[in-house]
């Protein structure tokens, strides 16, 4: 009886992931469906009922093939397209719920089409520029820092008024020991970060510790204790930093035209909000 309530669960697992791929398949071929791009004309390999499927869905199914296979792109075409026309004969394709999934498709894919347009070339970013960035980053290039750090992580809610006096009084033993006694739940890490990895604001408060005193770093629901336990200088010149710096620079180059133009975007279409569109949180 084990073995069959196991190879049932396996089973209804297995059908379970099936059903999800098969709903993907069926809304990525509806919305293809939906879209009627002109750029799926072509010469016609195979027709499915009254589709037709063409060299340039071929061509567009094997550059999304881990490797690629003529053969098997070719049946996964001919495989969605008998799904799209089994669902079309279902009524699917006028669902609410299936039009809005669609909507929401074809909306990501002309935005993303638009935003590739718009920064289809690299923005330029100068020597001068790489300089500064890299002279206004010391903690992540000239005065790079490893810091090798124990931790012990909790949850924010077990944090009493008797550990935080053991944490500013005491020692790492003492720590451990005071969540054993109580039960607290905890793990305990070792791991390295460097400078660059850092938040500013935690960088300012260790820069100079002493390895073996304790700190504490509070994040939105858990709490840290760390300790340093090893930490060296590894700085990068600025020779070895060229190429990174000039990356960032252009990200941070791309982002900044993307905010100006959706500015623009939004001053000429003159967006209005109802009072409950205000109310949103």
């Amino acid at each position: 009886m084990r073995i069959d309530a196991c190879a049932s669960l396996g089973d209804s697992m297995k059908n379970n992931a099936l059903s999800k791929q098969l709903g993907i398949c069926l809304l990525s071929v509806m919305l293809l469906t939906a879209c009627n791009k002109p750029g799926n004309s072509g010469q016609v390999l195979a027709k499915v009922g009254d589709a037709e499927l063409t060299v340039n869905q071929l061509n567009a199914e094997l550059a999304s093939l881990p490797q690629p296979s003529k053969a098997v792109a070719m049946e996964n075409l001919v495989s969605r397209q008998l799904l799209v026309n089994a669902a079309v004969g279902k009524k699917l394709d006028q669902d609410p719920g299936v039009q809005m999934q669609i909507q929401r498709a074809r909306d990501a894919v002309l935005s993303q089409a638009y935003i590739q347009q718009l920064v289809s070339e690299p923005p330029k970013v100068t020597d001068a520029e790489v300089n500064d960035f890299y002279q206004q980053n010391p903690a992540k290039f000239a005065q790079r820092t490893e810091f090798q750090f124990q931790q012990l992580v909790l949850e924010s809610d077990n944090v009493d008024e008797g550990l935080q006096k053991t944490v500013q009084a005491g020692s790492w033993d003492e720590v451990s020991s005071y969540l054993v006694q109580h039960g607290l739940k905890y793990q305990r890490q070792m791991v390295w970060k460097s400078s660059a990895e850092l938040p500013a604001e935690l960088l300012e408060k260790i820069r100079n510790m002493q390895p073996g005193i304790l700190f504490t770093v509070k994040e939105p629901k858990l709490t840290i204790v760390a300790v340093i336990r090893n930490k060296y200088n590894d700085p990068v010149e600025i020779s070895d930093a060229k190429e990174t710096i000039r990356r960032v620079l252009e990200q941070k180059k791309v982002q900044e035209t993307l905010t100006t133009h959706l500015q623009q975007l939004k001053d000429a279409a003159k967006v209005s909000y109802t009072e409950q569109a205000k109310s949103l949180k």
